[in-house]
């Protein structure tokens, strides 16, 4: 299980987005004006890695070493 905290003033903005891009077994919720939680459970790390990617290359806006990618 993966659980990310972003926080920014586009927090709210990203509750829209955000669980698009996550699998069935992710989630979002805005927990203030500025905070977003996200979770996701994989039974495996490459599962995991999948449902990541999109989310985390979005945010740092662009992509990551070979190492994440699948």
């Amino acid at each position: 299980m993966v659980s990310l905290i972003y926080v920014a003033l586009t927090a709210e903005a990203q509750l829209v987005p955000a669980p698009r891009a996550l699998p069935a077994s992710g989630g979002a919720s805005l927990i203030g004006d500025d905070v977003l939680a996200l979770r996701l459970r994989a039974q495996r790390d490459f599962e995991l890695r999948r449902g990541l990617i999109p989310i985390l290359t979005r945010r740092a806006g662009g992509a990551f070493s070979k190492r994440w990618m699948i």
